[in-house]
């Protein structure tokens, strides 16, 4: 079976979207370093049903991605619980 993994993007104007994709050709530390380059270039991109999404950083809230990759950042907080949001 393949491994599912999936974002959540929370626009800052209340709305989201859920995504979720097969397990992608990159280690954990690529993984890292691909969330990085997306911060940098101030966009992310999702190829998605044939069609190329660009999403502008600017209007991203917040991303909840899942799984949590096993190899984390090392200024990240972890077995955190979300009280509230």
């Amino acid at each position: 079976m393949k491994e599912v993994k999936g974002v959540t993007i929370y626009f800052n104007d209340g709305t989201k979207l859920v995504i979720e994709y097969p397990k992608q050709d990159v280690n954990e530390y690529d993984m890292v370093t691909k969330l990085n380059e997306m911060l940098d270039s101030r966009h992310f991109l999702v190829e998605s049903n044939g069609a190329m999404l660009f999403i502008p950083v600017d209007n991203i809230k917040y991303l909840q991605v899942y799984p949590a990759p096993e190899k984390l950042p090392p200024n990240t907080i972890t077995g955190a619980t979300i009280l509230e949001v």
